[in-house]
């Protein structure tokens, strides 16, 4: 009898050892249930939270806690922010870190020594490789059989720009080991995000119409000229306004996103806790707390250096021309409230990829106007925004320039997108976040033409005892409202014979400047005597016209007049004659 109940007894201690063996071991799973939706040109996105669920083990009622490691590896790189520089063999410390349960913010306990203590909840990771993160001997106590330990990890930042837009995901690849946790790990490959668009960029008329290309000016038409001379104007100029609008729009909803939860136009700079570690903020800052200290970094973990920038650089701006931006969001063109507000509000802002300081407006206009630098790069900073919609934010554009002396010709473009722009592709910890990669255009938005005339004059002599006397005539002040414009003439002459020793001659000769209803004249006898041959005239405003009379000396014998013809040029300011074709301009004659 009593051999059989010490039979039965060592049976069942074969037949239950596995399950009193498995208690001893945490089996966690791993899950991510909020994935991010993350831009696209973005190179420092948040990603979605990574949870490790745990249950089992024996929980330690004394002494040190049972040690756990944990290493993930991403298809795209890391680029938390550096907290803590390597040192020997030791990677560098991120701000990406692991939070053991859902510590109240009373209760969060940063890892503030090495080895950490079994009163810390939160551990940063370390930066292994350029697309791996890990926690090495972090003090787990094993929930028992009965409870679940969760090991949420935050703050992980991602490059996106090497994922597809079009919704490539964001995937992690979860290992764990440790004294009492299981080798095996359910559910290891997890999507923390998808990768889309987040913004375009496109140039619309002042009234928020399409474009199907650039907007023509004439440089010699003065365009808002009292801006040209005076950024502190008071006023747009006639003819002048506003020339267009830039709109940048969201890609998805919360593509815009504040610096901070406490973020607004009042209090651009305030910053509070985001500390519950369940939430998900929808700002380009993480998970961080104001109260924590400076050691290892803490202070800085999860925390932006700015909201979302959007950026604007423009190029072939020539001299003698200015370009100004709106320092702040225009109603048309953005995205409004019930009552007519933009969603979207956002500031120009003159530190770029650090905390906003206001740029200060040159000007009162539309809200305040701001020059373009010679850099041609503008940055302007959400301050705030609806989380829950798509929404386009747009701000004026304004060209402006004179016509004595005209600015040369130029297309002007424009590209936009995200900023700062950087080539920071891995972890840093001097490197602005958020940080981007890539610009839409450069999208042509001002064909800023020429104004000019050339005349042919077919035949002109001084020899053989016959002169020539020419007239030009700057035309452009008429009756016909067409603006006066004001410019010189070049008149260059080609000799018959026609070679080098013949042309250097006749050197070119130069025009006074040419108001509008102006003349210049002059003889061959009294400015390039000896010359014969034809001559043609370049004249820096447009409707020049020119005659030439030819006769002998004192015209007593033969004299010939004529018109000089107008040579056709490139697309220019309409006729103001009804009859003529619209852009058609003055070609031959009339």
């Amino acid at each position: 009898m009593q051999r059989s109940v010490l039979c039965s007894m060592w049976f069942a201690c074969l037949l239950f050892a596995p399950a009193i063996h498995a208690q001893t071991q945490m089996a966690c799973t791993a899950s991510a249930p909020t994935p991010a939706t993350m831009r696209s040109a973005g190179m420092t996105e948040l990603a979605g939270d990574l949870i490790l669920t745990c249950r089992g083990g024996t929980p330690a009622v004394a002494g040190a806690f049972p040690l756990v490691n944990i290493s993930i590896f991403f298809n795209a790189a890391v680029s938390s922010r550096v907290t803590v520089a390597a040192s020997g063999t030791t990677p560098p410390q991120t701000e990406a870190i692991l939070i053991v349960d859902t510590p109240l913010a009373v209760d969060q306990k940063p890892c503030l020594t090495n080895p950490c203590l079994n009163t810390d909840n939160l551990f940063q990771g370390r930066y292994d490789s350029f697309n791996s993160l890990s926690w090495i001997n972090i003090p787990v106590n094993p929930p028992g059989p009965n409870a679940d330990r969760v090991l949420r990890i935050r703050n992980i930042r991602m490059n996106t720009t090497s994922i597809p837009p079009t919704g490539g995901p964001a995937l992690a690849f979860v290992s764990i080991s440790g004294t009492q946790v299981s080798s095996t790990l359910a559910n290891p490959q997890q999507t923390l995000g998808t990768v889309r668009a987040g913004v375009s960029y496109e140039i619309r008329s002042a009234l928020d119409g399409a474009l199907t290309g650039p907007i023509s000016l004439t440089a010699c038409n003065a365009y808002n000229i009292d801006l040209a001379s005076t950024p502190g104007a008071a006023a747009y100029s006639s003819p002048g306004g506003r020339t267009m609008l830039v709109k940048f729009t969201e890609g998805f909803p919360n593509a815009f996103k504040r610096r901070n939860l406490g973020t607004t136009l009042t209090e651009p700079q305030i910053a509070f806790s985001q500390d519950n570690p369940g939430i998900s903020y929808n700002t380009e800052s993480g998970f961080n707390s104001t109260v924590f200290p400076g050691v290892n970094g803490w202070n800085r973990v999860g925390v932006a250096d700015s909201g979302t920038t959007l950026r604007a650089v423009f190029t072939n701006i020539p001299a003698g021309a200015r370009v100004y931006v709106g320092t702040r969001e225009f109603a048309t063109g953005s995205s409004l409230d019930a009552g007519g507000i933009p969603t979207t509000k956002a500031r120009l802002t003159s530190t770029p990829g650090a905390p906003f300081v206001a740029a200060a407006p040159d000007n009162t206009i539309d809200g305040g106007l701001k020059l373009v630098p010679s850099t041609g790069e503008i940055s302007w900073e959400v301050l705030e925004t609806d989380v829950n919609s798509g929404e386009s934010v747009a701000f004026v554009v304004v060209i402006a320039y004179g016509n004595n002396p005209q600015p040369a010709a130029s297309t002007i473009s424009t590209s936009g997108g995200f900023g700062p722009q950087s080539l920071a592709v891995t972890a840093t910890a001097g490197d602005a976040i958020p940080r981007f990669l890539g610009l839409t255009g450069p999208t042509p938005m001002v064909a800023l033409n020429v104004c000019r005339t050339t005349l042919l004059f077919q035949f002109i002599t001084n020899q053989a005892g016959f002169d020539t006397g020419l007239a030009v005539s700057n035309t452009s002040r008429d009756t016909l409202t067409t603006a006066p414009q004001t410019g010189r003439c070049t008149a260059t002459f080609y000799p018959t014979p026609f070679n080098a020793a013949t042309q250097a001659q006749f050197p070119i000769l130069s025009s006074p400047t040419l108001a509008g209803g102006e003349q210049w004249t002059f003889t061959l006898s009294g400015s390039r005597a000896g010359f014969q041959g034809y001559m043609m005239v370049g004249c820096d405003f447009q409707f020049a016209h020119g005659y030439a009379f030819i006769s002998d000396f004192g015209s007593k014998n033969l004299a010939q007049g004529y018109q000089a013809l107008v040579i056709p040029d490139r697309a220019r300011l309409a006729d103001p004659m009804t009859t003529a074709p619209a852009g058609s301009g003055e070609q031959l004659i009339h």
